[in-house]
């Protein structure tokens, strides 16, 4: 179903509505992505990136220039390092996408992640990275040396991360000092990075569950949010991919705008921006994360349709692609 016959489509500037390429190797969780782009009257391609892995070199730049020429805009659906790099390359053909390569990589790192949103100013929960090598300590993120010292700068309980985890993997909540040095340990061994944060005491409910709130943003505008709570008592992660529940939920202008201005410091066009509640009326939420290729159960959640507002955001950088070149072009004239 999700096969491309290569030679059978004309090239796309020859075809009517936007030719918009969907980057996943999980393609069948994308059925009502393309659908709904074929009832906006667009052509939604598929290509599966791991499907392009036995290629010789040659044939993968053969490939490419096909897609490149069968369409017009990437949607992003996978982090996957070859995905990626495929990604990439079609960039370097000049293919404009949803999001950056770069955007996506930097968003998936924990500790860029971090770095980004301190630096444009958006409130994070105090962070301590274990290293032996100078660092920049600014405000409320710091490097140690000593496990001490990042207990000291983040208190107990704290929660435990690894760089590269999301949707609620690689989180963990140490009670103690004697836990934390196990994670510690674990991850030193495996030569896998991780950071200390403090915890949120607003992030849980009376029952000790956890809860976050997401905002998704498209296209330097905030769409829609919802509360995410997680079910069992206890569990303090509240990612609906780890059994959690959305509900919908409302922003201030003000925050609406710090996770815009969040999206921005990371380099993303599109993404879910996580929040932390506080218990400070004078600084509700705490910013964690920002997911470059966000889901769309919050649509689910809200009743707000979510997929429209991705697909004729492509379209529209086919637009603005468009009336770059020439710019570009007469820049050098010039």
């Amino acid at each position: 179903m999700f096969q491309i016959n290569r030679g059978a489509l004309p090239p796309s500037s020859q075809r009517s509505g936007a030719n918009i390429l969907l980057l996943t190797n999980a393609p069948e969780k994308h059925i009502d992505l393309t659908s709904a782009g074929k009832q906006l009257g667009h052509h939604i391609h598929v290509v599966v990136p791991k499907s392009l892995k036995l290629l010789s070199p040659i044939q993968l730049e053969h490939r490419l220039s096909e897609i490149r020429d069968m369409a017009e805009v990437v949607i992003p659906y996978s982090k996957k390092p070859f995905s990626l790099k495929i990604l990439k390359k079609l960039e370097e053909r000049k293919m404009p996408s949803l999001n950056s390569s770069g955007a996506i990589i930097q968003a998936s790192n924990q500790l860029k992640t971090l770095k980004a949103f301190s630096k444009a100013g958006i409130p994070i929960p105090k962070t301590a990275i274990i290293t032996n090598k100078k660092y920049d300590n600014t405000g409320q993120l710091i490097g140690v040396s000593k496990v001490q010292d990042a207990i000291d700068h983040v208190g107990l309980p704290c929660v435990f991360k690894g760089l590269e985890g999301s949707g609620g993997d690689e989180v963990f909540f140490p009670e103690d000092t004697k836990k934390l040095k196990y994670y510690i340990k674990q991850y030193q061994s495996k030569n896998k990075s991780f950071l200390i944060q403090e915890l949120i005491k607003g992030a849980v409910d009376h029952k000790n569950r956890g809860r976050d709130v997401r905002a998704l943003i498209l296209s330097g505008n905030f769409l829609v949010a919802m509360l995410r709570q997680a079910k069992k008592e206890g569990e303090r992660r509240a990612n609906l991919k780890k059994g959690g529940e959305g509900f919908p939920f409302s922003l201030t202008e003000t925050e609406q705008s710090l996770a815009e201005k969040a999206t921005k410091s990371l380099g993303l066009n599109w993404a879910g921006i996580d929040m932390l509640p506080t218990d400070d009326p004078t600084n509700p939420f705490i910013f964690i994360e920002g997911n470059p290729l966000p889901g769309r159960k919050i649509g689910n959640v809200t009743g707000v349709d979510v997929i429209t507002p991705v697909i004729e955001a492509a379209a529209e950088k086919i637009k603005a692609s468009k009336v770059e070149a020439p710019q570009r072009e007469l820049s050098l004239i010039s």
